[in-house]
């Protein structure tokens, strides 16, 4: 599967005027729970998950990589995105 994020602002304040920019694409995933308010994203395999890690900066929990929440958007290296999706591919 991949993780799609879309609608990026640079700041959780921005005035969207627009739709905002797309951020990165995540492959390999695995999986996703849901635990404490905090998405986990788990990948196939250490390749996806290391590449995963770099692009979002993320942090490494167990075997999967938190998803950084900041009110109603993750947060990642390249901004704020109020939106995500979660695409079976194949």
């Amino acid at each position: 599967m991949k993780l799609r994020l879309y609608h990026g602002r640079n700041t959780p304040e921005q005035e969207m005027d627009d739709w905002g920019f797309e951020g990165a694409t995540l492959f390999g995933v695995d999986g996703i729970i849901w635990t404490y308010g905090v998405p986990r994203v788990f990948f196939i395999n250490d390749e996806y998950f290391n590449i995963a890690r770099e692009v979002t900066g993320w942090d490494e929990i167990a075997d999967g990589l938190e998803m950084r929440v900041y009110e109603d958007l993750i947060k990642t290296k390249q901004g704020y995105f109020g939106d995500w999706e979660l695409i079976k591919l194949g």
